[in-house]
């Protein structure tokens, strides 16, 4: 089985903070799962939960404003593994 990590990092606590969520991870997700029989998903939004997921690789959701917290992220989990991530 292989495991993708999808983290979506936002900043909650500001007024036009996304807090539904990505809807791209989402249909990210939904499309490995459906169309690569073996993989499995997660969507996330701290390192933590990604490194607790324990996958092989990982997706980063980021835009302008958040891209210095989605770098942080990605540092995070690199002190912690060394595995791929894709911004």
């Amino acid at each position: 089985m292989t495991r993708v990590g999808l983290l979506y990092v936002d900043d909650f606590f500001q007024p036009r903070s996304q807090r539904v969520g990505s809807l791209g991870l989402a249909s990210i997700a939904a499309w490995l799962e459906q169309e690569l029989p073996g993989v499995e998903t997660q969507i996330g939004i701290t390192a933590q939960d990604m490194l607790a997921f324990e996958p092989e690789i990982v997706g980063i959701s980021a835009y302008s404003e958040t891209l210095p917290a989605a770098l942080e992220q990605a540092r995070l989990l690199k002190q912690q593994r060394d595995i791929p991530i894709v911004l």
